[in-house]
């Protein structure tokens, strides 16, 4: 059985045709050649023509004819939200170039560098009250024997590693925060495709 415009005919012999869907028109398939075509429910072939890229059929028609098929709308919204949500991604992976990943890691890092603070303010310190900077002796300083000395070169040894990664921290999420607001800006998803291949980030 061969549905022709989507009315049902006895088999018979076609030359060339467009196989396309009843309900949605969307184009399934072009036949050079057809004969004896047997079609499931829910589809019909469009005898003598072949369809182009791009075209649907338009089944409210009397017959059905071919037409262009009208662009898929896009959620300009949903497409910068995505596009926000992977530049803060990256944000993330490029920050765990200049120090460990996990939030464990990271608070570990926050109390070093408090207790590098309160270690270099303290004229005499010494490892019990000071465990971290005291767990890099020989590691981080030189262990020179004299708890003051090794104590205060370790803290600042931490001190100075954090202003540096707070420098790149920084500049990293000034690219972050500015990409985000061209997105937030652009009119177009080519405008936010090309915003997002040209970052150009600091690490």
């Amino acid at each position: 059985m061969v549905k022709r415009g989507g009315h049902s005919t006895g088999d018979q012999k076609m030359t060339t045709g467009t196989v396309y869907s009843t309900t949605s028109g969307r184009v399934k398939a072009t036949l050079k050649s057809i004969e004896d075509y047997g079609l499931d429910d829910g589809h019909a072939i469009l005898e003598g023509v072949t369809a182009t890229e791009g075209q649907v059929v338009d089944i409210t028609a009397t017959p059905p004819v071919l037409i262009a098929a009208q662009p898929v709308a896009v959620d300009l919204v949903a497409e910068k939200q995505a596009a926000k949500y992977r530049v803060d991604l990256e944000a993330g992976a490029r920050r765990t170039l200049v120090g460990s990943q996990g939030y464990g890691q990271e608070m570990t890092y926050v109390v070093k560098t408090m207790e590098a603070e309160s270690c270099l303010a303290d004229i005499a310190p010494d490892r019990p009250t000071y465990p971290m900077m005291a767990s890099e002796i020989g590691i981080t300083a030189p262990d020179t024997g004299d708890d003051v000395t090794d104590l205060h070169a370790v803290a600042t040894v931490v001190k100075t590693m954090n202003l540096q990664w707070r420098a790149m921290g920084g500049a990293i999420d000034a690219v972050r925060l500015a990409t985000k607001a061209a997105i937030d800006a652009a009119a177009t998803v080519d405008d936010i495709q090309a915003i997002t291949a040209s970052i150009s980030w600091p690490v």
